[in-house]
């Protein structure tokens, strides 16, 4: 009898428990390498040199703008909502057509 299931939806192939424990301890292998790597990247990043800015650089505003979506990335619902309505109350007087307050928006919306 034919395995419609397997067959259909390409499912893996049935092994035995050594064949499948090898190839699972070949996939972890690659999977701390995996995460090393991504470590080291990070750490990496946080060496940055970093750069002088002079008090007319609207800095503060890139931050708040960026404040929301990092916070929401990093699955803190609340705080991102709390940062879209700092940023929010920030642009309270701007064109309501600026794009990135548009996206703002949109992104504040789908929040859960």
């Amino acid at each position: 009898m034919k395995d419609i299931m397997r067959d259909e939806l390409g499912a893996p192939k049935v092994v035995d428990r050594s064949t499948f424990q090898a190839e699972l301890d070949a996939l972890r292998v690659r999977e701390k390498a995996h995460t090393r790597e991504g470590d080291a990247i990070a750490a990496a990043r946080r060496r940055l040199p970093m750069v002088e800015v002079d008090g007319a650089t609207p800095l503060r505003h890139w931050l708040i703008s960026n404040l929301p979506v990092r916070t929401s990335m990093a699955g803190d619902t609340a705080k991102a909502k709390a940062a879209y309505q700092d940023l929010f109350a920030l642009w309270k007087d701007a064109d309501s057509e600026i794009p990135m307050l548009s996206q703002a928006r949109a992104e504040y919306a789908n929040l859960r």
